[in-house]
């Protein structure tokens, strides 16, 4: 999930949905630990989705702005023969 690319995202999106499945039938005969409350990973997982989005549109924006600084090379061979 580090590269946060939409593929790998929803790829772990469905990993996690079947584990709740898993999880919750191996869960039945071990008090011993917590169990994942789906509502509560679900809205971390959401949260996380939007963490990546807002980062991909920084970085998009962040590479528009610096494309827009630099004049490309037709742009410099025409000042220079002005």
């Amino acid at each position: 999930m580090h590269s946060g690319t939409a593929k790998v995202v929803e790829y772990w999106e469905a990993i996690l949905k079947c584990l709740h499945i898993y999880k919750a039938k191996l869960m039945h005969g071990n008090e011993d630990e917590d169990a994942i409350d789906p509502e509560e990973d679900k809205d971390e997982l959401d949260r996380k989705r939007e963490a990546v989005v807002l980062e991909h549109q920084r970085k998009v924006q962040e590479a528009m702005k610096a494309k827009a600084r630099v004049p490309d090379e037709m742009e410099m061979k025409a000042i220079k023969t002005m």
